[in-house]
C-alpha cells in the first residue's frame, strides 16, 4: 500500500509577528501536486495540524480547502489524530458524519481500539491511531495506576492495543508523541520538565 505520511503542519502560526499563511497555502497547494501524481491509498496527518487550540479562521479556510480537494475531488482516504497543539474535540467535530467519506478525524482515545481498515490488491491494511494525550489523561482512561510518565503510558495503551495485532496482517500506528532519541528545536514550545515526556522507541517493536 502507498500512502504518504506527514505532520505537524501547525496552520495559523504566527512567527515573529507574521502570519504564514501564504506560506502554508503555497506548500498545500505543493501537496495537492504530489497527491494527484502519486495517488496514494491514504493520506496521514499525524498530530499538530493546527498552531493553537482555537485557530484563526484562515487556517480553518486553508484546511477545509485541502480536505475538500483530497476528499472530494481525489477521493484519497484521509487519517487524522489530534496533537499537543489542537483541541482535541475540536479536531473532532462531525467524525462519524465524515468517516462515511473516508475522512477519519481522531481527537479522543476512545478511537485507539477500532482501526480504520483500507483495502490494496494484497488485502487489508490496519490503520490505529494514538491522539495525542497527557499521561494522566491516559491514566484516567485506562484506570491503571502505574502510568507515571509518558513512556509507562505508551505501554499501557499498546499492551492493550496487542490482542488486536495477533495476525499476519499489515498494520500502521498513528502516533504524536516525543519518541527517544529524537531532537528538538527552538520553534517547539516545551511541555514537560525532564525526561517524564519521552517514550522509549522499543514500545513499538512489537
Amino acid at each position: 500500500m502507498r500512502f504518504i505520511h506527514t505532520a505537524d503542519w501547525h496552520l495559523g502560526r504566527l512567527t515573529h509577528g507574521i502570519h504564514l499563511t501564504r506560506d502554508q497555502e503555497a506548500i498545500l497547494e505543493e501537496l495537492k501536486i504530489v497527491m494527484k501524481d502519486f495517488r496514494p491509498d491514504a493520506l496521514l496527518i499525524c498530530g499538530d495540524i493546527y498552531d493553537r487550540a482555537v485557530p484563526p479562521p484562515d487556517a480553518v479556510r486553508l484546511l477545509d480547502d485541502f480536505l475538500s480537494y483530497a476528499s472530494l475531488e481525489l477521493e484519497v482516504p484521509v487519517l487524522i489524530i489530534s496533537g499537543n497543539h489542537d483541541s482535541s474535540h475540536r479536531l473532532e467535530f462531525a467524525s462519524r458524519v465524515l468517516a462515511k467519506r473516508n475522512l477519519h478525524l481522531f481527537g479522543s482515545l476512545n478511537s485507539c481500539l477500532e482501526p480504520v481498515t483500507l483495502f490494496d490488491a494484497f488485502g487489508p491494511v490496519h490503520f490505529f491511531s494514538i491522539p495525542y494525550s497527557e499521561p494522566s489523561e491516559i491514566k484516567i482512561h485506562l484506570d491503571s495506576a502505574d502510568i507515571e510518565d509518558s513512556d509507562s503510558a505508551y505501554e499501557a495503551l499498546l499492551q492493550r492495543l496487542q490482542p488486536r495485532c495477533d495476525n499476519d496482517e499489515r498494520r500502521v500506528l498513528l502516533a504524536h508523541a516525543f519518541v527517544g532519541n529524537g531532537t528538538t528545536t527552538e520553534s517547539e514550545r516545551p511541555l514537560l520538565i525532564g525526561g517524564i515526556d519521552k517514550v522509549d522507541p522499543d514500545r513499538f517493536q512489537s
